[in-house]
């Protein structure tokens, strides 16, 4: 379970650089995601961070599966590539903005 609460704060901290206050990813649920992409819809197409966001959520979910759970860390390495990609797509509508 830390482990995942460790992996979605990477996640939320990565977005929240970008977007602050009221326009901030609140958790990693769908219904978060899409409230998300609707506080930030000026910054324009967000579908490609949404597929990323959710399969970062799927992810993170399978750490807290204790029927079923990871062998190793491969999964929160795995998460982490995802992290990587979550913040250069965030870096590129940054600049796209400017």
């Amino acid at each position: 379970m830390l482990n995942r609460i460790k992996q979605q704060a990477k996640v939320l901290s990565i977005i929240n650089e970008f977007t602050k206050d009221k326009r901030e990813l609140a958790g990693l649920s769908r219904s978060a995601i899409k409230d998300w992409m609707v506080r930030n819809v000026d910054i324009g197409e967000l579908s490609e961070i949404q597929l990323v966001l959710e399969a970062i959520s799927n992810k993170i979910g399978c750490l807290n599966d204790y029927s079923n759970p990871p062998i190793d860390d491969l999964t929160c390495d795995i998460v982490d590539d995802f992290l990587d990609v979550i913040r250069e797509l965030m870096v590129k509508k940054t600049i796209c903005l400017t």
